[in-house]
């Protein structure tokens, strides 16, 4: 259990011997403040020095196999939900891309086709790749959307 000297609350923490204090992790060395060590104590080259070589960290050190790839479970939603009719999803589409095209005059020459599985067609000519896939991309995002085949073309002006 102790003598009674180590559970005294005078000397700073309960069980610590004078001994102990001298290698206190935590603690600011003030006696040492007068040797040149360029105002680093011990802790500080403690937590500098990792003892990895080579940029290699912990968790690659010494590997030579091929990583194994993660682990991506498949969701699955467990309900179904009745499609939407497909009047409201050609008239929301035709809403959509009406302002897309106001606001983007490089998006002009975008049209789609609704088809009867709920997949969509894009057909028409675009200015470069990235305006490609942001038109798919918005298609995607409509609600009743199942599926978008894109066969528009890029064409550089």
């Amino acid at each position: 259990m102790g003598n009674m000297q180590s559970l005294n609350p005078q000397n700073g923490f309960i069980g610590r011997s004078d001994a102990a204090q001298e290698t206190f992790i935590g603690r600011n060395n003030t006696q040492n403040a007068g040797t040149n060590n360029g105002g680093q104590n011990r802790n500080f080259n403690r937590a500098t020095t990792s003892g990895f070589q080579s940029g290699q960290n912990q968790f690659n050190a010494g590997q030579s196999a091929a990583p194994v790839p993660a682990f991506r479970p498949q969701m699955r939603v467990a309900f179904t939900a009745a499609p939407l009719p497909l009047s409201n999803v050609q008239a929301s589409m035709g809403q959509s891309f009406d302002r897309i095209k106001e606001r983007n005059e490089h998006l002009s020459g975008v049209q789609f086709e609704l088809n009867a599985d709920h997949s969509v067609t894009l057909r028409g000519q675009v200015e470069s790749a990235g305006a490609k896939k942001l038109v798919e991309f918005l298609a995607m995002l409509e609600p009743g959307v199942r599926k978008v085949t894109n066969e528009l073309t890029v064409v550089e002006k």
